[in-house]
């Protein structure tokens, strides 16, 4: 059967805030780079309950559950800032931004760009992860956390071009986030540590 992840409070909670960010971008900015975040985040999870059906609901974090949810949170932002350091000699790569005309969208308080890279963190998690990860689990540990890093890196090409140290970095960081995925059989570490990640990121640019 493979590996089957695990929905607990903590990211039910974050895709419902995933989906509520999404319509707030969309009263600013409707076009591909804020609808395509809604299509990731909906089409892992129709794709998960109908496809093959690889969602186990968590009701209850107990406090074990909430130790081991925060330990590795840190372990998966440690990995990939630690990845970072040696590939970049920064602590992070900087997530992609929005664009409207010829300035990033801002609105007060509320920088567009920040609610952008925590959406995309959490729509990714569950899409990539929460499918892909699934999928290629009979294969084993290692070849399914490979081949979902492989996928990731094809997906940031988009993004980051062919130059430049960002592609190792996301094969890095998507290799961490598969074991901590394997190791816990829960979303919530991952969808915490790189929301966390592409927020500190993004503001720090």
């Amino acid at each position: 059967m493979g590996l089957v992840l695990r929905y607990d409070a903590i990211s039910k909670f974050f895709i419902l805030l995933g989906f509520s960010i999404n319509i707030y971008l969309l009263t600013f900015d409707v076009s591909f780079s804020t609808a395509f975040p809604a299509f990731l985040l909906l089409g892992g999870l129709v794709m998960q309950r109908y496809l093959y059906k690889r969602i186990e609901d968590d009701p209850e974090i107990d406090d074990e559950d909430a130790t081991s949810i925060a330990y590795y949170t840190v372990f998966a932002l440690l990995g990939i800032g630690v990845g970072s350091l040696f590939i970049s000699r920064t602590l992070f790569i900087f997530p992609a931004t929005i664009q409207n005309g010829s300035g990033i969208l801002m609105l007060g308080l509320f920088n567009l760009n920040v609610l952008h890279a925590a959406l995309m963190s959490i729509s990714e998690e569950v899409f990539f992860r929460g499918v892909f990860l699934q999928f290629f689990s009979p294969l084993g540990m290692g070849a399914s956390i490979s081949a979902a890093a492989l996928i990731g890196i094809i997906y940031h090409l988009r993004v980051y071009g062919t130059t430049g140290m960002a592609l190792y970095y996301v094969g890095a960081a998507w290799i961490v986030f598969g074991v901590v995925s394997w190791k816990t059989k829960r979303l919530s570490p991952i969808i915490l540590a790189h929301l966390l990640n592409n927020v500190i990121a993004t503001m720090g640019g």
